[in-house]
């Protein structure tokens, strides 16, 4: 068994579904709430829906989205099966975001229901995307000019039951870009086995010092490297930690 595995065996598979207090909450701007052991189960049904659609290890997978506990199941799921979960930033210039889409070959794009304008602009230039799945239920699906699903019917019917891990930890896990401020933007992959290391570094009582007992607020939004490795640093303790969308976090850093 390699570091890898024994990372997910131990606290994904084993931990979280017994972490379940409503006490735990993933919440957003309008207030919902989910337990680690609910994102889980969740982020098992996202790994089964994206092998069902010819997901495999080393595809890239894109999110264009902002804080919510979809774009941590998302997160989770894609990384699960071996598959490179691409963070992509809604903020930048669209024809930068076409060029890094295109460059990365990304086969799939989960998406905030807020960025349905900014793909519509985007994906004529992008032909390696295969699919939309906006990030939401049915009701809230954007009209759009291009054939979308919604996320909660897209993971609806598949199985919790799913094997994660057992490919080799240095392969990539997660795949982020510079801004372009010096030509075109440069792609930086992270290893599973970086971002474990990671975690169990900033887990030390001398660095963060958090425990379960604490509430952690993500200002900073899971699409750039140091937010896509923090992400795995905040569950294994159990705390509680609350996420801004793009409503929330526009006001607190202009503010």
């Amino acid at each position: 068994m390699t570091l890898l595995d024994a990372m997910y065996a131990a606290w994904i598979v084993t931990v979280a579904p017994r972490i379940s207090k409503p006490q735990k909450p993933v919440c957003d701007n309008t207030l919902r709430r989910s337990s680690y052991g609910a994102i889980t189960k969740r982020a098992r049904q996202v790994s089964n829906a994206l092998k069902a659609a010819g997901i495999d290890a080393g595809d890239r997978v894109a999110t264009l989205a902002w804080n919510s506990h979809y774009h941590v199941e998302s997160w989770y799921g894609i990384v699960g099966i071996g598959a490179v979960c691409h963070t992509l930033n809604p903020r930048l210039f669209p024809s930068q975001i076409s060029y890094i889409i295109n460059h990365a070959k990304d086969r799939l794009i989960l998406a905030d229901p807020a960025c349905a304008a900014l793909l519509a602009t985007l994906l004529p230039e992008c032909p390696s995307v295969e699919r939309v799945i906006f990030l939401c239920a049915k009701d809230d699906l954007p009209d759009t000019p291009f054939a979308a699903d919604a996320f909660e019917d897209w993971i609806a019917g598949h199985s919790v039951e799913v094997k994660w891990g057992l490919f080799d930890e240095q392969s990539a896990c997660g795949l982020c870009y510079t801004s372009g401020t010096t030509g075109n933007p440069k792609g930086v992959l992270y290893s599973h086995r970086s971002n474990y290391l990671h975690t169990l570094t900033t887990l030390q009582v001398g660095v963060h010092g958090l425990s379960a007992c604490d509430t952690v607020l993500l200002m900073t939004p899971s699409i750039t490297p140091t937010d896509g490795v923090s992400s795995t640093q905040r569950q294994p303790l159990g705390r509680s930690w609350c996420c801004l969308d793009e409503n929330w976090m526009g006001r607190a850093c202009t503010s």
